[in-house]
């Protein structure tokens, strides 16, 4: 505990003292004054711009978040000890919002499961489908998120996530129908069977707190037909975001098939995200401000606390 509060004073001297950053990460890597004195140097050394602000900005961002948040020593020792963790964000006051409704109502509330379900009319290499949004996760950090809210509300975003995918084979069960009934019977079969598994779903919770906020289900119905249901809790993208996943997910599925592999690059994170939540966290107070003057020239107020 008495290390972490020291790192964390020592941070802020170099930065306000001397312009230079260097990350908790540095602190506990760098263990001596030299060893420390020589990566400041080198990073200086080989810095383009010759500026001292030379890392990574999810560690200034880091650095920045510790003095911010109440409980520093916890966010800190957090970051030491999971090695998966790329990032750490404050929650949006969206995401807070979900946090609450998740804390308040539980397992009962599938109120903020969304689910998209669409159908492809030819054969879907399952493979390929898998691999292609797993390419998405890596792409886009939003995918990555889990919560903490032990002290303050935290995003977290992992360097890497398993995909939750679920292949799920109905073609036999259509062809069995097919033999004893007519096409319209084999189609109400399969979709009450499709729904089965939409319902199911959605009496799986998400938890906040652990990692595959999204599932992606790929479902046979025959050779050429498959349907995918793909299904994610609101806090880590709304209804404006998934355009962007699935023509990233289908541009990625394609080069497979055309055997253009080289020519996916997840590992080019997309930043609009991470800029979204810096510019958010550095203006933190603006609405606030704001709304404490708007309600301050309130005259006449309603009493809602027997709500």
């Amino acid at each position: 505990g008495g290390d972490s509060v020291l790192s964390i004073q020592i941070i802020g001297l170099l930065r306000n003292e001397l312009n230079i950053i260097i990350s908790i990460k540095d602190i506990f890597t760098y263990k001596t004054i030299q060893n420390l004195y020589d990566n400041i140097l080198f990073k200086q050394t080989n810095c383009s711009d010759g500026k001292h602000d030379i890392i990574y900005d999810d560690e200034i961002l880091l650095n920045e978040i510790i003095n911010i948040v109440s409980d520093k020593e916890y966010l800190n020792e957090m970051i030491l000890n999971d090695k998966n963790i790329e990032t750490v964000y404050l929650a949006n006051n969206l995401q807070q919002g979900f946090i609450y409704q998740s804390i308040r109502n539980g397992d009962i509330d599938d109120a903020y499961i969304v689910q998209m379900m669409f159908n492809y009319y030819e054969n879907v290499n399952i493979n390929y489908f898998k691999q292609s949004w797993q390419f998405a996760i890596e792409k886009f950090p939003s995918l990555r998120l889990r919560f903490n809210w032990n002290n303050d509300l935290l995003q977290i975003v992992d360097k890497s996530q398993n995909l939750d995918f679920r292949f799920v084979d109905l073609s036999l069960t259509n062809n069995l129908v097919k033999n004893e009934n007519n096409d319209n019977n084999t189609k109400i079969n399969l979709y009450e069977k499709i729904k089965e598994i939409q319902l199911n779903d959605r009496k799986e919770n998400y938890n906040l707190e652990k990692e595959k906020l999204i599932r992606v289900y790929l479902i046979k119905q025959d050779v050429a037909l498959f349907t995918s249901l793909i299904s994610s809790h609101h806090i880590i993208s709304d209804g404006w975001s998934a355009p962007i996943f699935f023509e990233y997910v289908h541009d990625c599925y394609i080069k497979l098939i055309e055997n253009k592999i080289d020519q996916i690059n997840p590992i080019k994170v997309d930043k609009a995200y991470e800029k979204t939540q810096i510019y958010l966290q550095h203006h933190l107070n603006d609405n606030l401000e704001y709304w404490n003057t708007e309600i301050n020239k309130l005259e006449d107020r309603c009493d809602l606390n027997g709500l």
